[in-house]
């Protein structure tokens, strides 16, 4: 291959990385415009005013244990729930997830 075409080959593979970045983008939008729910980390939880006053309202001193953990606020609820199970029974984390579904989100 000469000169001409590595160069038309390289600005392709740019072009789909670009691309490849630009749906990761869109994804995480799209997350981040959607409805609230226990899939997504606490740290989104938690800057929502709504759903951090219904998560204390509910989930009280368990709330605040969570939050004030780096480390879990990188996590969902849903998985931290793996780990509490017989604290945060599946109906209790349905009704919270409707809940949470739906607050308005900016």
């Amino acid at each position: 291959a000469n000169e001409h075409q590595h160069k038309v080959a390289a600005k392709d593979h740019a072009r789909h990385g670009d691309h490849a970045a630009q749906q990761r983008k869109k994804l995480a939008a799209q997350l981040a415009a959607g409805p609230l729910s226990l899939n997504m980390p606490v740290r989104r939880l938690m800057k929502n005013p709504q759903a951090s006053a219904l998560l204390q309202a509910v989930l009280g001193d368990m709330w605040q244990a969570i939050v004030s953990n780096p480390l879990s606020q990188g996590i969902s609820l849903r998985e931290i729930s793996g780990f509490l199970q017989a604290a945060l029974p599946e109906s209790v984390l349905n009704q919270l997830d409707a809940q949470l579904a739906k607050i308005p989100v900016e």
